[in-house]
């Protein structure tokens, strides 16, 4: 079972070593977001094996997972939480997808997976010039 905590600032390094060069964007996976919403969220943090693996906690367990980032590959990370929400006995939700990381888990898993889009979780990323200018 991974074993998650709630991230401090001493964390900041190793989960922005990881975050940095991804390859994704999106609200939930800056070390910031994930510091500053710790407590409303109850976000936790692993760092397995080279991998950041994050979940949000509720008073029944776990309530859901971030999308695994790490130089593995994807199905490695992904038995990972697998097998994490196994030993619980919890649901495997696995939120805030982008678009590529629902076509690897469609591919990777078929039929384990509902991908459910939710408008209104959905992040609004411009660019810096569209962002700078508002053209519209």
């Amino acid at each position: 079972m991974l074993e998650f905590y709630t991230p401090t600032l001493n964390d900041k390094k190793w989960i922005d070593d990881l975050t940095f060069n991804c390859g994704q964007i999106g609200c939930d996976i800056s070390f910031a977001t994930t510091y500053l919403w710790r407590n409303k969220y109850d976000i936790r943090v692993c760092n397995f094996d080279g991998v950041l693996y994050k979940a949000y906690f509720g008073s029944s367990g776990v309530l859901g997972y971030a999308f695994p980032i790490g130089n593995k590959p994807p199905k490695e990370m992904l038995d990972v939480l697998i097998n994490d929400a196994t030993q619980r006995g919890d649901k495997l939700l696995i939120g805030m997808l982008n678009k590529t990381n629902a076509e690897i888990l469609t591919h990777l898993y078929p039929q384990m997976f509902t991908i459910t889009p939710e408008r209104d979780s959905a992040d609004y990323i411009y660019s810096q010039q569209n962002l700078a200018l508002l053209p519209g």
